[in-house]
Order: structure tokens, then C-alpha cells, then sequence
């Protein structure tokens, strides 16, 4: 999974992308970004080798991604 962050900070649109790992469940990890529209993200998530991700993933993953999509309440430069 460390593989798919620098790429993805290099593609338009991406504002943060960080991979986490629970400190208290290690093996548990969150990816959290921001992108600059919800065009940017679905041009993302098209990406040949995230659509590869997203068919063998369950060849790795002991359990099934769980997604929320988030809507920023406090932007970056706003009070």
C-alpha cells in the first residue's frame, strides 16, 4: 500500500494523501486524502492500477475495504 502514496501526491488534483496503520491494531490501515474535486477523485479511482487493487484485493485483505467519503466542515485558509 506505501507503493500507491507517492504516485498519487503527484497527480493532479491531490491535496493530501497519507497511509496510516492503527497503533493499537497493527495490520489495520487507513489512507485519508483530500482532492481537489470530485472530478480529480474519479479520475483517481479510474486509474488502471487501483481498479487492479480493487479486483485481487481480497487476495490480501483479511476483510473488505470500508470507504467514507467526507465533507470538509473547516477548509484550509477559512476561520
Amino acid at each position: 500500500m506505501r507503493s500507491f502514496v507517492a504516485p498519487t501526491r503527484q497527480e493532479p488534483g491531490c491535496l493530501e494523501y497519507h497511509l496510516h496503520e492503527d497503533r493499537d491494531e497493527p495490520g489495520v490501515f487507513v489512507f485519508y486524502e483530500a482532492w481537489r474535486s470530485q472530478a480529480d477523485l474519479d479520475a483517481h479511482l479510474a486509474l488502471p492500477h487501483l481498479h487492479a487493487f480493487r479486483e485481487h484485493r481480497m487476495d490480501y485483505l483479511a476483510s473488505d475495504l470500508e470507504i467514507r467519503f467526507l465533507t470538509m466542515r473547516s477548509p484550509y485558509g477559512r476561520a
